[in-house]
């Protein structure tokens, strides 16, 4: 699978449905944070395309 493409999987899918009680504190607070940016841009991109 093309690196591209997995990302993009990680980003919309996987990131959002993983348990992170599995994962070490240290990369759970990291995917915390990661879903923070991304929800921000998410909603600065809509925001964006709605003016």
């Amino acid at each position: 699978m093309r690196t591209g493409v997995r990302f993009r999987q990680f980003v919309t899918h996987e990131l959002w449905t993983m348990d992170l009680d599995r994962v070490p504190r240290v990369q759970r607070v990291a995917l915390r944070v990661l879903r923070l940016v991304l929800v921000v841009a998410f909603e600065f991109r809509l925001r964006l395309n709605d003016a």
